[in-house]
């Protein structure tokens, strides 16, 4: 595929944000970043159940500072000093989250919150950060 047919896989700049993608469309958008030259993280979430377990796993794949460890307006900072400028964006793909979605469902909506907040004081800013969270194909068949 062209770099612009895997351009295409990612929505454009001023429409980045958080979606929910069915798991097979996670190695074509990492593939999509990869040719654009956009960083791409891969965050595996398996076993996260805890708001501790999330922001712990998050911090480690960004190399968070540890003052993130057990906050969300932490968080929310951190993501803000991650922008660079100079970098054409961000992409961030959360997978395996079913356990902190079954498990501590509030405490997952709160982490996408922070997410999709980040991502708009990005846009604000002038960077765009993707956030997808892939999704089972069933249960990708409902939320669509």
């Amino acid at each position: 595929m062209s770099q612009d047919g895997l351009g295409a896989l990612l929505p454009p700049a001023d429409e980045a944000g958080l979606y929910l993608v069915p798991v097979k469309d996670v190695g074509p958008l990492s593939r999509a970043a990869a040719a654009l030259r956009i960083p791409c993280l891969h965050v595996d979430l398996r076993d996260c159940v805890t708001k501790a377990d999330f922001l712990d796993r998050l911090s480690a794949a960004l190399g968070l500072p540890a003052r993130v460890g057990r906050n969300w307006d932490a968080l929310a900072d951190a993501l803000g000093d991650l922008r660079d400028p100079g970098a054409p964006g961000l992409v961030l793909l959360l997978s395996n989250s079913e356990r902190m979605r079954t498990g501590s469902g509030a405490e997952f909506q709160t982490a996408m919150e922070v997410l999709e907040g980040a991502s708009a004081e990005w846009a604000a800013r002038g960077s765009p950060l993707w956030v997808f969270v892939a999704l089972p194909p069933g249960e990708y068949d409902r939320a669509g």
